[in-house]
């Protein structure tokens, strides 16, 4: 679900993007998978910035950055 929603994010397709990625990185987390998760969040703050949602875009950026350093 995951990298469909980021191939979606690539293909331009934003509004699917983010409930798609929204949800698989909850699926992902809800197994308590750690693996990917900021690439993830790099692709949904992507999404979020095309669709001029910025707070959202920051809060994946600040979140995916820090889950790096975990």
């Amino acid at each position: 679900m995951c990298d469909q929603g980021c191939l979606l994010a690539l293909a331009g397709k934003t509004a699917d993007a983010v409930p798609t990625i929204i949800a698989g990185v909850a699926a992902w987390r809800s197994v308590g998978a750690t693996l990917n998760v900021p690439l993830y969040l790099a692709y949904l703050a992507k999404a979020h910035a095309e669709l001029d949602q910025m707070d959202d875009a920051s809060r994946c950026i600040g979140e995916a950055s820090c889950r790096l350093w975990r």
